[in-house]
């Protein structure tokens, strides 16, 4: 019963996805419209991990709704990978295999530690940086980062990304590690350090906006 759930969600969140892609199609550019659907999937992810983290969401239920996570960002890499952004086309790869494991050692295809899961739930919290970041790519594209609404958005992506990108992942890589889950550790590693360049070349694009800013 489970995997025609899991595979009826994934079938779901790829026509929930596109559906919501070509729909904001209507109204704005393309890299704005996968924006805006790329927030709602960020809302939608960060959320159910939330609840599985505090007990609100059981086990089989977060199972079954990574299906739905598991469509939009199979969706989304066949986007970011006709755009060229090969970073990011890897980095939506890793992030659809690790979504993909806990079904596959359901199944016992693979064998992964009993903690997996929670630590999946604990990484993916990262997705609540996503809105900050998705809202300053669209204030940044549309011409609008000289606001003081580009600059309020601006501190909560830096903040939330170094929480929950950068404390988080590694706090968790020490985890893996102290566990020798070595095995899932390395496979998380690239990410982890993407995570860090991305976050360098975050701080570099502020403050070089900020020069700007007191340049006018």
């Amino acid at each position: 019963m489970i995997i025609n759930n899991y595979l009826t969600n994934i079938l779901l969140g790829v026509g929930l996805f596109k559906f919501q892609y070509l729909f904001f199609s209507n109204f704005v550019n393309p890299l704005t419209a996968q924006s805006l659907y790329s927030t709602n999937h960020s809302i939608f992810f960060a959320s159910i991990c939330s609840f599985y983290k505090l007990g609100w969401l059981s086990r089989f239920g977060f199972y079954n709704l990574l299906g739905i996570s598991l469509g939009e960002t199979l969706y989304d890499t066949t986007l970011v990978y006709s755009q060229k952004d090969y970073p990011m086309t890897f980095h939506h790869i890793f992030m659809s295999l690790s979504i993909l494991f806990p079904m596959l050692d359901y199944y016992n295809f693979i064998n992964l530690s009993n903690n997996y899961i929670d630590h999946l739930a604990q990484v993916y919290l990262c997705e609540w940086s996503n809105i900050f970041l998705n809202y300053s790519f669209m204030l940044y594209k549309n011409n609008s980062s000289n606001t003081p609404m580009f600059r309020y958005i601006n501190y909560g992506l830096l903040s939330s990304y170094f929480l929950l990108r950068i404390c988080n992942f590694t706090m968790v890589e020490y985890k893996l590690v102290m566990q020798n889950s070595y095995t899932i550790a390395g496979l998380m590693a690239p990410v982890t350090f993407l995570n860090y360049y991305w976050f360098y070349k975050l701080i570099q694009k502020s403050y070089k906006l900020s020069i700007e800013d007191k340049q006018l």
